[in-house]
């Protein structure tokens, strides 16, 4: 799967990834666990995601991936599940 846009958070050492198949990925190349470096978030969006913007505290992840989809998930860094889900309206 092409990544289609990567944000880099370097003072809380996180990176994540925006997939051409809607998935959302987050890194950690600090984590001592190698099966917790990378985690897909388990909801994908029906479409490419377009954006992806970390709060300024770092705990949250929001991801959007245009009209297409119309929807935008909020994410928690720290257990790397949805906290909630806005929908976009035209």
């Amino acid at each position: 799967m092409p990544i289609v846009l990567r944000l880099i958070q370097f003072d809380l050492y996180f990176s994540c990834s925006g997939l051409e198949d809607g998935s959302v990925v987050i890194w950690n190349p600090l984590e001592e666990d190698e099966t917790k470096r990378k985690r897909i978030l388990p909801q994908k969006h029906s479409d490419w995601v377009r954006s992806l913007l970390f709060s300024p505290d770092g705990q949250f992840l929001a991801s959007d991936a245009g009209l297409n989809d119309e929807l935008i998930i909020i994410w928690s860094t720290e257990v790397r599940n949805k906290v909630e889900m806005y929908y976009q309206f035209s």
